[in-house]
């Protein structure tokens, strides 16, 4: 990721249809049937579904020790934010072709950082890699923003669609979230067992898996072990991330530079003891050594007389609140400052995926 010179309604049910109908030859997909089977028709009948794709919040990163292809040891608890996320959405199509696009709109790094809109896009491989699962493979057309034609398969072909909203270079794992809602999303409609789900998630990076099952996990060696984790009352945090986006490789390989430094350590919060006891990010510093604009912005966090902790390796910081209301406060201060957002938001989500809006 290129760093820069420096360095949110009323519930819906986690489905939302919408059907059109069009004069070429095609079947309906439903989410109830068996496999993907296009039935020959004289109406094409296609369906759009769209869900929520909740950000990740690692609320808790000790790295353990390096393994001696230079992958590093984790110990670390994260689960879903409800605030920010993305929309991923799938439209059904008559022919085994995909198509992709994306909307930015309303994603605070698009003037930073670049997402392809190719097979590398993590949403894209999670789609191909669903359709294999499968049985249906599907061709891959590209992306479509501004496309039209293609011989008239573009308009027979399955779309998928992502709003984007999570920033990306945030720490907050966006695309990581949204191939967990693609999988998902598509493991629905394709009626592809969690078992192949899973599969198909942890051949895409060891984020996927936590994003695909959208619920507090341990996740422990080089990311590649995951355990449920015991069930936290949800908290009020404000997640704010500043102009900014730091490269996770970058800040690895700072870590390792500085000899392996210990993040600094705040209370958890208080219904979580027990299970928890303190909360520390070991990339802290390594990610302050990378971009020290970055450790500025937490400088000025401290003014805030709140705990304060780095999402993943940056460029976020979440700001734990005491309750809705003294979150809102904080967001309200941290907007008036250019250009660094803010989002209130429940931690853990109450609900995930299964409970999420598209709306907001």
């Amino acid at each position: 990721m290129a760093m820069p010179p420096g360095c949110g309604a009323a519930h819906v049910p986690e489905f939302v249809v919408r059907t059109t109908e069009g004069g070429c030859v095609g079947g309906r997909i439903s989410a109830t049937r068996d496999k993907m089977s296009p039935v020959k028709s004289h109406r094409h009948v296609s369906s759009m579904v769209a869900i929520k794709a909740p950000a990740k919040l690692t609320a808790t990163l000790e790295i353990v020790g390096t393994r001696p292809d230079g992958y590093h040891l984790l110990d670390a608890l994260t689960a879903p934010l409800q605030r920010p996320h993305d929309v991923v959405s799938v439209t059904t199509g008559s022919e085994p072709v995909l198509a992709y696009s994306q909307q930015r709109s309303k994603d605070p790094s698009v003037d930073r950082v670049a997402i392809p809109g190719d097979v590398n896009n993590l949403a894209v491989a999670a789609a191909l890699a669903m359709f294999e699962s499968a049985g249906s493979p599907v061709e891959f057309l590209g992306e479509t923003v501004h496309r039209s034609g293609l011989d008239g398969r573009l308009d027979r072909a399955w779309h998928l669609g992502v709003d984007k909203r999570i920033p990306a270079g945030g720490g907050l794992g966006g695309g990581s979230a949204d191939a967990g809602a693609v999988i998902r999303l598509l493991g629905r409609i394709l009626s592809v067992s969690e078992t192949d789900q899973r599969a198909v998630a942890a051949g895409l990076g060891s984020d996927v898996p936590i994003c695909w099952a959208d619920a507090p996990m341990y996740m422990r060696g080089v990311g590649d072990v995951l355990n449920p984790a015991p069930r936290l009352e949800s908290v009020w945090v404000v997640v704010t991330t500043p102009p900014l986006s730091v490269s996770t490789p970058e800040v690895y390989r700072m870590w390792d530079q500085m000899g392996g430094p210990v993040g600094h350590e705040v209370e958890a919060p208080r219904s979580w003891r027990g299970a928890v006891e303190v909360l520390r990010n070991d990339l802290e510093p390594a990610a302050h050594a990378v971009c020290p604009a970055l450790a500025s912005f937490a400088d000025e966090l401290g003014a805030l007389d709140r705990p304060a902790t780095l999402a993943g390796s940056g460029a976020s910081y979440v700001v734990w609140a005491r309750d809705a209301a003294d979150a809102s406060v904080i967001a309200d201060t941290l907007r008036g400052r250019t250009a660094v957002h803010a989002w209130v938001s429940e931690f853990p989500a109450a609900g995930g995926l299964d409970a999420a809006s598209v709306k907001g």
